[in-house]
């Protein structure tokens, strides 16, 4: 069984990336985790300000994402008619890398998903994409396409420092997987 992490913003290619890793996996048995972080927006205030806040200014971004991601897994897991198919949804007050890294030891996951929004033509990720690639070294990382690019390959990335030998068994996983997807590999090196 496969274990795939899926951060979520609640953005349309948030969406896209889940049906099309549903798709990627059909003939696979799979948990998709869809994880939303969120934080507290301290800009302006002081310590005095946040003491006084009320318990709705702490408990609104809390219940947005805990509300938002139910919808979401409600919905795939009603609509998703793939048997193999189970979803479940980790809302947490956290940083998105440290949430995924969390996400990755506490769910044993195999897998992380992210989609890539193309900024510019001379950046080829967006920060948070960045971000992951050079802090997720413990788990395969797909980058999917944004809607407008699926008709590109899947890229994956090996990130990892290559200070410690990568064990075989590993990159026979991955590299049966960027068969499978007919995908295009990257690697890069985290020193």
């Amino acid at each position: 069984m496969k274990r795939v992490l899926i951060p979520v913003d609640f953005a349309f290619n948030s969406y896209d990336t889940i049906d099309y890793i549903i798709s990627f996996f059909k003939k696979e048995k799979c948990d998709f985790f869809l994880l939303n972080t969120y934080t507290y927006n301290y800009n302006g205030l002081n310590a005095l300000h946040i003491l006084q806040s009320d318990d709705d200014w702490f408990e609104k971004p809390k219940r947005n994402s805990e509300e938002k991601l139910a919808l979401i897994v409600n919905k795939y897991n009603f609509n998703n008619k793939n048997k193999n198919h189970s979803f479940h949804g980790i809302s947490s007050c956290i940083k998105l890398i440290e949430g995924i890294k969390k996400t990755i030891k506490e769910k044993n996951i195999d897998l992380v998903v992210a989609t890539s929004k193309v900024i510019d033509k001379h950046s080829s990720y967006s920060k948070n994409i960045k971000k992951i690639i050079e802090n997720i070294q413990k788990c395969m990382v797909m980058v999917i396409p944004n809607l407008i690019d699926l008709n590109k390959k899947p890229e994956f990335i090996l990130a990892s420092s290559f200070v410690n030998k990568i064990p075989y068994e590993e990159l026979k996983k991955w590299s049966k997987l960027v068969c499978i997807a007919n995908g295009n590999c990257k690697s890069h090196c985290t020193k």
